[in-house]
């Protein structure tokens, strides 16, 4: 797991359950994260952006990214958008929701 520092990943509902375990995984070696989940989630992600700096001794960088819809074409090109304008390279997207489209798809 050692070969995830550094590395970028778009965490789309990373609000749920599954989300939260799987983004504090990925921060405890140092990913970089892009946690995305509906506005309605705001508190939630910003409590779960705490908790992934303090796991990666605030060697992983999260941003969030508040979402009108989880399974909109357009939502999911935004969110790659400023994942890639934020941290300039995009490695992987998981998907923790089902109402999402293939990223084939987009």
């Amino acid at each position: 797991m050692e070969t995830l520092a550094g590395k970028v990943f778009v965490l789309v509902g990373a609000a749920s359950e599954e989300g939260k375990a799987v983004a504090k995984a990925f921060a405890k070696y140092s990913a970089k994260l892009s946690l995305c989940d509906s506005s309605k989630e705001k508190e939630v992600l910003d409590v779960l952006v705490k908790d992934c700096k303090e796991i990666g001794s605030n060697k992983t960088e999260v941003i969030t990214i508040e979402m009108a819809e989880l399974h909109g074409e357009t939502a999911m090109q935004n969110a790659l958008k400023q994942t890639t304008e934020n941290y300039g390279s995009l490695h992987g997207l998981v998907r923790l929701r089902n109402q999402l489209k293939s990223p084939k798809e987009y």
